[in-house]
């Protein structure tokens, strides 16, 4: 799929470079990513209200992680970010964790 993808690409492209500029296209490779945080919310939330902050806040991350594009550097600082934009409710967060292929990535 994605070498069909790659040569429509540099078909419709190629049609419209000019000349003496070389076409050279790249597909990223997936890597899959685990992060564990902690997220420090008021007391006396019920279960439905933390879950949909849970929920949302994934949501936040995997956006950030899937607008990287490559050679972009992963943040802990971004990852917390995105999580306390997704809701007003979240007091405080910190990024245990963070695993790509398997590997611990460094927090620095």
């Amino acid at each position: 799929m994605e070498l069909k993808l790659v040569d429509n690409i540099l078909t419709s492209l190629s049609a419209k470079k000019p000349v003496g500029i070389k076409l050279n296209i790249r597909i990223a490779d997936r890597v899959p990513v685990n992060v564990a945080v902690n997220i420090v919310l008021p007391t006396g939330l019920s279960q439905s209200v933390r879950t949909s902050i849970e929920t949302q806040s994934s949501l936040f991350v995997k956006r950030y992680l899937n607008s990287m594009t490559i050679g972009s550097s992963l943040s802990f600082g971004d990852i917390e970010s995105q999580i306390r934009t997704s809701s007003d409710l979240i007091k405080s967060v910190n990024v245990l964790s963070v695993n790509a292929n398997g590997q611990e990535i460094a927090k620095g």
